[in-house]
């Protein structure tokens, strides 16, 4: 099967997106095309390498994309809760 580097372009596209969409609907209002944050990029690269079973380990990539989206959902820096109902700060 070939495919062409347009190709391959539009499918890792698409995959961004939609770990973004996922993110954002489990609550995650940092994850967006635009934010440069190491763990949004973290984030997204565990859900592309899930998507395409990354040496064969696409489960593993799979729990760890899905810990850590959790994990961000419920942090403070991340989530889209009001002030008063946010998880507790991140960092120290």
């Amino acid at each position: 099967m070939h495919i062409t580097d347009e190709e391959m372009r539009n499918e890792l596209r698409s995959d961004i997106y939609d770990a973004i969409e996922d993110m954002q609907r489990v609550g995650v209002a940092a994850a967006s095309e635009s934010n440069n944050s190491r763990m949004v990029k973290k984030c997204v690269e565990l859900y592309v390498k899930w998507q395409h079973d990354y040496l064969g380990q696409g489960e593993h990539y799979q729990r760890n994309y899905e810990r850590l989206r959790d994990a961000m959902s419920q942090c403070g820096d991340y989530n889209t809760a009001p002030p008063s109902r946010r998880g507790r700060p991140c960092r120290p």
